[in-house]
């Protein structure tokens, strides 16, 4: 027998939350499932099903099994698979999952054939995705006793077993919006999952995750929902550029942002095309060769940036001999930098349900123009950036509001955009200090309410009519 060749698909289950079979679950008049089986095909030479309708399956060139011991929910499904798998190790995903990803597929294969064991899961903490996953053919006894002592739950289940864990963070590397174990559970849940996919749009930029939380003594397991994490993939002329982890929302805005930061393009107009493909996690930029020319040139030096994830850009945020002409811009009254922080703060519906972004605006003496958050406050930058070139709103002399720490790097982007000042309500760097006053931008940070540190061109920062 050998190690691995069999993929199996659960579909015997109630779909009691569904409402209907799952196994009849359709996006864009397609089946799920037969979508499923198509790619497994480019991957496995024997297909099996678990389930108790053959008949919906005929034509499609796999095995159908049914439960050996029903009723025993997700783990009678395994028991099924593992006992009709024809090779040692079978991958088992489930019939509501829409999406597969083949290179982690081949991730968790080539683990399994490093290190060996019963099984192959991705956990976070205590919590594991027992779909989209290896299990060895080995485990068939072991299950058999375990259902007979009445045991239901895999995670107990495996906690006696072998097995090899794959973090969150690993696997993250491979699918960062984690789309790969997206399971459709309810009508509500097929419903935005087919206007997304009509839409052409992304994922979500939140999702429910199973997490324990620690409450008044206790220890409890809640839905919580988190930020979705997705990867941006920026290919210039047909070249790949850059990939981009951000929030998969306004992902024509980061591209273009993100351009302009890197100084590939100058305005909106230079772009001949810009197309996005959000299944694929690609958009395609056209631009003329003199500038796809500039964007690959050899002697761009790489720069590590302060953000979270350690970015990358070629964008020199210390380079001197680039200052623009001085920027000017009206005084803005501290009470009304006071106010508009205010409104800032308030207006990340993100924020206030995950905890996990950045947000960053356009402003100025009136209230907020632009605004736009991510996971990255770079990204957020630029997706402002990116949305003030494509709507036309000319930046100069207005104001930049960030919730993150404002480093070298950030002025060096912010600069383009010539703000009268950056405001952040938090701390800034002494290098983006030192940069700021050079470059004429004023600079305010710990803006928090009616307190507000100023750290460059006092003048722009007033109280009062006059001052």
């Amino acid at each position: 027998m050998k190690d691995f060749g069999t993929a199996a698909i659960l579909a015997g289950g109630k779909s009691i939350r569904m409402g209907f079979d799952k196994q009849l679950l359709e996006v864009g008049e397609k089946r799920i499932i037969e979508t499923l089986i198509a790619a497994l095909k480019e991957d496995f030479d024997d297909i099996l099903v678990v389930s108790y309708r053959p008949e919906f399956y005929e034509g499609l060139g796999v095995r159908v099994v049914p439960d050996i011991l029903p009723d025993n929910g997700l783990l009678g499904g395994i028991h099924a698979a593992l006992t009709h798998a024809a090779s040692r190790y079978a991958y088992i995903v489930a019939c509501d999952m829409p999406h597969l990803n083949p290179f982690y597929i081949e991730f968790m294969r080539r683990e399994m054939e490093k290190e060996g064991g019963e099984a192959c899961v991705t956990r976070n903490g205590e919590w594991i995705e027992s779909m989209n996953a290896f299990y060895a053919k080995d485990l068939v006894p072991a299950l058999e006793r375990y259902l007979a002592g009445g045991g239901r739950s895999v995670y107990p289940f495996l906690r006696e077993r072998t097995v090899r864990y794959i973090d969150e963070t690993v696997a993250r590397k491979f699918c960062p919006d984690y789309r790969m174990f997206l399971n459709l559970n309810t009508e509500e849940d097929l419903r935005k999952y087919r206007d997304r996919v009509a839409a052409g749009s992304a994922p979500a930029v939140t999702m429910g995750r199973r997490v324990k939380k620690y409450r008044n003594g206790a220890m409890q397991w809640v839905d919580d929902p988190v930020v979705t994490e997705y990867g941006l993939t920026i290919r210039i002329n047909g070249r790949e550029f850059a990939t981009l982890l951000c929030t998969p929302a306004a992902l024509k805005e980061l591209a273009v942002g993100y351009l302009f930061s890197e100084e590939v393009i100058d305005a909106a107009a230079d772009l001949a095309g810009l197309m996005l493909d959000t299944a694929t996690g690609i958009v395609e930029v056209s631009v003329s060769d003199d500038r796809a020319g500039r964007a690959f040139a050899r002697d761009r030096k790489r720069t590590v940036t302060s953000g979270c994830g350690g970015g990358v850009t070629t964008l020199d945020p210390l380079d001197r001999g680039k200052d623009p002409s001085p920027i000017t811009g009206a005084p803005v009254d501290l009470d009304r930098i006071a106010a508009l922080m205010d409104a800032f703060n308030n207006r990340s519906k993100i924020f206030i349900e995950t905890g996990g972004v950045h947000s960053c605006a356009i402003a100025d003496g009136e209230g907020i123009l632009l605004f736009q958050e991510d996971i990255g406050r770079h990204n957020a930058l630029d997706k402002i950036t990116g949305e003030a070139l494509l709507r036309g709103i000319t930046p100069d002399g207005k104001l930049v509001l960030t919730s993150g720490r404002i480093s070298s790097e950030i002025v060096a982007k912010s600069v383009r955009l010539r703000p009268a000042a950056i405001v952040s309500r938090s701390a800034p760097t002494a290098t983006a200090i030192t940069r700021a006053a050079e470059l004429g931008i004023g600079l305010a940070g710990f803006a928090r309410g009616r307190n507000i540190n100023m750290y460059t061109c006092f003048e722009r920062f007033t109280v009062g009519e006059k001052q």
